[in-house]
């Protein structure tokens, strides 16, 4: 199936109606508090698209509407970015009912990513601008992982060798709390940050923002 359009209603409904079909009641509930599309957007000027099947990219992936449905695993061979979709700065929503595999990942602020299955990033993951939120309903594998104030929901297991933020295992029956993840020291040394411009883990997104507006990368 080919990329289809539709209102911003529309997509509203199909990815509730998706979402309460899920057998995992505690990732169904979740995803049912989740706010896909901002109060601050008008629905006249929000492009919606939705993808039934998988969805295979050699290169970097920017989904080209700021509210995107896929309806399969989403399989990329660079990098994933939610930032400055359709003329947008931030609030844009990525669904996954599927996986996700991909080289690295960028979710914009206030920005959505939403993966019903497994995550798994060879390189890393940055969410950690104002708002920005990452629910997995299965594993997560990543090497590097940045976080912010908003913890990333994981339904499954989180295999993560640095990180700074928190990853919080979605609730459920037979599942276990929260899982704070901070090594911010040893990320920064590996990321080869400035240790001049390091006193503790709140200067090391500052460093990162600016990594990555100058390279577009959180890598040295």
């Amino acid at each position: 199936m080919t990329w289809q359009r539709m209102p911003m209603e529309t997509w509203q409904n199909k990815v509730a109606a998706l979402a309460e079909a899920l057998p995992d009641r505690a990732l169904a509930d979740l995803l049912a508090q989740v706010e896909l599309v901002s109060h601050a957007l008008e629905a006249d000027d929000v492009s919606a698209g939705r993808h039934r099947g998988d969805v295979a990219i050699p290169g970097d992936y920017a989904p080209a509407t700021l509210l995107t449905l896929i309806e399969g695993d989403l399989i990329v061979g660079g990098h994933v970015s939610t930032q400055e979709l359709d003329g947008n700065d931030g609030r844009a929503a990525l669904v996954v009912f599927g996986n996700l595999r991909c080289a690295s990942l960028l979710n914009d602020w206030g920005s959505r990513v939403i993966v019903t299955g497994n995550v798994l990033i060879d390189s890393w993951l940055y969410t950690a601008r104002e708002d920005a939120l990452v629910v997995i309903g299965g594993d997560l594998r990543v090497p590097i992982y940045v976080g912010g104030e908003i913890a990333t929901e994981v339904g499954g297991s989180s295999i993560v060798e640095h990180a700074h933020g928190a990853i919080r295992r979605v609730a459920g029956a037979g599942r276990a709390g929260e899982a704070a993840n901070d090594d911010w020291d040893s990320l920064a040394g590996l990321l080869e940050l400035d240790p001049a411009r390091l006193t503790d883990g709140d200067d090391l997104v500052p460093l990162l923002e600016d990594r990555l507006y100058r390279t577009g990368s959180i890598l040295p």
